[in-house]
């Protein structure tokens, strides 16, 4: 079974945009028509034979015959389509009424409406007397939202805020939305960096990932805890991606999306191994799903779209998305699945939104019982200073190693320790392993060519943009070319640290004279970082691991609310985009 958390036959049929669609039923993929008019944003539900039930693009709602549903027309009374919204639209069927499906809308707020397919003689009508009707949050959102399986006959509904680190899960259950969502705090990136761009969930519903075209951007990695409806732990992947669509292979082990700051590179990035691989180009890639055939496919040529002269849109396709580099088998342009582009037809923007059933009251996960959620490695510097571990606070009947109860306990040496714990879900047990750790703090410095570390340790790998770098195993690396460049290093007990350095356009003398020009100070700081220039500029704000914190317009930057620690303050020059000075800085 392709998907751990989906009913395959509910996703037989994908309605998209500009009047496209495609029909999953046969042995291949065949396209189809619809009446979507918009850019973005679809969803389609099908019955368990694979046949249309309707779909929508969230302003709307269309029979299987393609016609405007009673009260299908305008559902959310504003009278705005959903074109701006990358994932506007949701259908989750209704775990306690094989009937009823919920239909979310995001533009900005959240909305909602009932679909009763036991009317109109079996063709479905909108339920105006739902007493949820309407805007059930009113707080600002982003463009992303997705469904995940629960582990209690229940659907978690995710969304991403906007200008914040947070995450919205509402919770659909058999007895119906609880419109009180859990919010988690969890992403690096600052402003309006989370609005734009998709957001897809492994087929097991552990992992999150999310992309987005602003500036600045990155590809985030988050996992996800189906009985709580918690995201946590976060990771940047790809700290300089600017992508618009994402999508993971069946297994969950590889993650595919489109740079379009890489010259529309089509990226596999392995989990596994933590290796980028650049599978090829395609004209112009936006939304990526994965199919219910276990194949990815992406928007890879859009007629007319952007400028791009051509009267026929495309799909491209990777024909096995588990198969790690070039072997995934990347196809830019499937020569069946085209769609004439008339002006009013043909491809833009997305791929439908997932529809995911609960699971079935009664049935058994087995794998879930006393399953291990949590495996956290702790490396602590010697000498040894005590310090709690810390459990999930939303469940029950805690037991530590120790025979202690309660959320946390303390540890004062190096060892393995453990926590059982209920859950609705069944119990579970998080392991944690606190390793002493002689790896000293690790520090680049650059000498141009050569990047280097001051430290000794028992192991190095280097990595530019995030793509491991073959036989750069050793402390220093001569470099040929600008950008981001990292290395992991390996200690004893299995411990570990990173850190990035960019390496700025400086060579030329112009450049040279630009950098000459520019002065930051005070270093170390303590507060305010101002810089010198003789020309309008962004400042940006950046780790040590290489992850962007801030962006501010202007010549200065408070790093007031900010750990101490190493920092690089990167120079833009405002009209251009141009960087024209990385400084290291030290936060006291």
């Amino acid at each position: 079974m392709l998907y751990a958390q989906y009913n395959l036959p509910q996703n037989k049929v994908w309605v998209m945009s500009k009047h496209a669609g495609l029909d999953f039923n046969g042995t291949q993929p065949v396209p189809m028509s619809s009446q979507i008019t918009e850019t973005e944003c679809t969803a389609a539900v099908s019955d368990s034979f694979g046949s249309l039930r309707f779909y929508t693009d969230g302003s709307n709602i269309w029979n299987r015959f393609h016609n405007i549903m009673p009260n299908g027309l305008n559902i959310n009374n504003t009278g705005i389509g959903n074109y701006t919204t990358t994932q506007g639209a949701l259908i989750v069927p209704d775990p306690g009424n094989v009937n009823r499906y919920y239909v979310f809308t995001l533009k900005r707020y959240l909305y909602v409406n009932v679909v009763d397919m036991s009317l109109n003689n079996g063709l479905g009508d909108v339920v105006t007397t739902y007493p949820l009707k309407g805007i059930i949050c009113h707080d600002t959102l982003g463009e992303k939202m997705v469904a995940i399986r629960g582990c209690n006959n229940n659907v978690w509904v995710v969304i991403r805020a906007d200008r914040k680190p947070e995450f919205y899960s509402f919770q659909v259950k058999t007895t119906g939305l609880d419109t009180i969502p859990v919010i988690s705090t969890a992403g690096y990136l600052p402003s309006i960096a989370y609005y734009q761009g998709q957001m897809a969930a492994s087929s097991d519903g552990t992992k999150i990932v999310t992309c987005s075209t602003n500036d600045p951007s990155s590809l985030e990695l988050f996992k996800f805890d189906h009985t709580s409806g918690i995201i946590y732990q976060s990771e940047v992947l790809d700290s300089n991606a600017r992508s618009y669509g994402v999508a993971f292979s069946p297994d969950g082990n590889k993650i595919y999306y489109a740079d379009m700051s890489d010259s529309g590179n089509f990226i596999q990035y392995d989990l596994i191994d933590r290796v980028r691989t650049v599978l090829g180009k395609a004209q112009s890639i936006t939304q990526v799903k994965l199919g219910v055939n276990g194949k990815v496919y992406f928007i890879s040529e859009i007629g007319s779209f952007m400028g791009v002269p051509s009267d026929t849109s495309y799909l491209g396709c990777i024909n096995k998305p588990n198969v790690f580099g070039l072997g995934c088998q990347f196809e830019s342009r499937v020569p069946s699945l085209f769609f004439p582009n008339s002006g009013t037809t043909g491809l833009q923007l997305n791929l439908p939104n997932e529809v995911v059933m609960a699971k079935p009251a009664g049935s058994v996960e087995p794998a879930l019982a006393n399953r291990i959620i949590l495996d956290t490695l702790f490396c602590a510097a010697e000498p040894f200073a005590a310090f709690n571990l810390h459990a999930y606070p939303v469940f029950t009947n805690y037991m530590w190693d120790n025979g202690t109860t309660g959320t946390s306990r303390p540890v004062t040496h190096g060892g393995t320790y453990w926590v059982r714990y209920n859950t609705i879900c069944g119990p579970r047990t998080d392991t944690f392993k606190v390793r002493t750790n002689n790896i000293p703090n690790l520090q680049l410095q650059y000498n141009a060519p050569v990047l280097s570390t001051l430290g000794t340790y028992n192991s190095y790998q280097w990595y530019k943009g995030g793509q491991i770098i073959a036989a750069a195993t050793g402390p220093s690396l001569t470099v040929s070319s600008t950008g981001w460049y990292s290395l992991k290093v390996g200690g004893g007990n299995g411990c570990s640290d990173s850190a990035a350095y960019y390496v700025g356009s400086v060579t030329s003398i112009e450049d040279t004279k630009n950098a000459a020009r520019i002065d930051i100070f005070p270093n170390p700081v303590q507060d305010l970082v101002k810089v010198q220039a003789d020309r309008p500029i962004t400042l940006r704000l950046i780790d040590a691991k290489g992850r962007i914190i801030t962006i501010e317009k202007g010549n200065s930057l408070s790093l007031g609310s900010y750990a101490s620690g190493l920092y690089f303050i990167q120079v833009i020059e405002a009209k251009s985009g141009r960087i024209l000075k990385v400084q290291q800085v030290t936060k006291r």
